[in-house]
């Protein structure tokens, strides 16, 4: 049976490997680091030793990855004499490759002008007559699903990691730290237990999907969060978790720890247990002169289709 420190490492190669340019990639075309999905794939498999020293130099001025480095370590020393690691590996790859598969005909349908935009994280302009489809991801909130989108993040390379996880651009927009502690929320993200399932693989470690605070009909309810990096402690038998109420009682009895990212994410949230989006506002701030109209939820495909319009044009249209 494979650790749970070897899965964390699963879970950190492939988000590293997300900030170095796999699947969709953000990277110049000259830049030397990027590298296709078989290729990485194949690295990770027959050349472990470089990839130890390619990942650590990549993690090395990163406080959210220290914490990380000897479970990297453990896995990337023992992939290549364990054949339930190398296929847990491989099954995580292709799982991602499958997901930008899906996605590449609508960044194909995307507006140059704005695709330009989001790469840069810069105020743009763009035609919104084109409808724009965004993946979706699961979460929970009481024991209830909902579902959501993260549009921006003031972290480089947590927002590489974001963008490569469902193939959709995750905008690097590092004003999003100057919003006051009391208009952010939290949501809690695994970094260990359970293995992930879904187009995503679970949360960015590929473990269980995240857990939120709050809805959009809640008090304190805001698009801007901070995670909150869950890890089961060695001890404790990890299982499902689907509240805040559950994920504090068991940090209360010793099961996990918490720590607190510092970092920012802007994320809509699209369905909740009690309702759905109609409109978004601002799904950009990066956009401060568009809100978008919700045309189209799928949430067995995980996607939702926004029509942007021009604050104050809004009402015209309807």
């Amino acid at each position: 049976m494979i650790s749970k420190e070897l899965f964390i490492g699963i879970g950190l190669v492939i988000g590293l490997a997300v900030g170095l340019g796999i699947g969709f990639s953000a990277t110049s075309e000259n830049d030397s680091k990027v590298l296709d999905m078989e290729s990485f794939q194949q690295m990770m498999l027959d050349d472990s030793d470089s990839m130890q020293e390619m990942i650590l130099s990549t993690m090395k001025d990163s406080d959210q990855m220290t914490m990380m480095e000897d479970m990297m370590k453990i896995m990337m020393n023992k992939m290549q004499d364990d054949p339930e690691l190398k296929q847990a590996m491989v099954k995580h790859m292709d799982r991602m490759k499958a997901s930008k598969e899906a996605m590449m005909g609508t960044i194909d349908n995307m507006d140059s002008q704005m695709m330009d935009g989001m790469m840069t994280g810069s105020t743009m302009t763009f035609n919104p007559d084109v409808k724009i489809t965004i993946p979706m991801i699961d979460g929970y909130y009481n024991g209830e699903k909902v579902y959501f989108i993260h549009t921006e993040l003031s972290d480089e390379k947590m927002a590489n990691m974001m963008t490569s996880m469902v193939n959709f651009p995750t905008l690097h927009v590092p004003d999003l730290e100057n919003i006051p502690d009391e208009d952010v929320g939290k949501f809690y993200v695994f970094t260990n237990g359970i293995a992930g399932t879904g187009p995503y693989g679970g949360g960015p470690f590929f473990f269980q999907i995240d857990i939120f605070d709050s809805i959009p009909t809640s008090d304190g309810y805001s698009e801007f969060r901070v995670p909150q990096l869950v890890t089961w402690n060695d001890n404790s038998t990890p299982i499902i978790l689907t509240s805040v109420d559950e994920l504090l009682d068991a940090q209360t009895n010793g099961k996990l720890s918490i720590k607190s990212a510092d970092f920012v994410v802007h994320l809509p949230m699209i369905v909740w247990d009690s309702g759905m989006a109609e409109q978004i506002k601002k799904p950009f701030i990066t956009m401060p002169q568009f809100d978008a109209k919700v045309i189209d939820i799928d949430e067995d495909n995980y996607t939702v289709t926004l029509q942007f319009n021009e604050i104050g044009t809004m009402n015209m249209m309807n």
